[in-house]
């Protein structure tokens, strides 16, 4: 909160980014895919078409240029692949509005 005098306080806005992980790779941010390849052809070219996603690493370095903070990560058992033990995270990031 910003002090603005005489009584007043203005609060900070923020706008956030959710993003699910799975394999290391950032699929979705805010419900949108974030492969450089189209959903549909990716599905139909190679398969999951994680290959075309970027990976966490390199996402969170580039969000953090752009004014991004790391909030938290949760693991999503509702999304859990059991047969192979993994499952997807939740990445949760934010901003201040300008």
């Amino acid at each position: 909160m910003t002090a603005l005098g005489k009584g007043l306080v203005m609060t900070d806005k923020y706008e956030y980014q959710v993003c699910q992980v799975y394999e290391d790779r950032v699929l979705w941010v805010n419900g949108r895919w974030a492969g450089d390849t189209s959903l549909e052809e990716c599905v139909a070219v190679l398969g999951p078409g994680w290959n075309s996603c970027p990976r966490v690493c390199t996402y969170l370095n580039d969000a953090g240029q752009e004014g991004w903070e790391l909030v938290a990560v949760v693991s999503d058992a509702s999304e859990t692949d059991f047969e192979y033990g993994r499952s997807v995270q939740k990445v949760y990031l934010k901003r201040r509005r300008p």
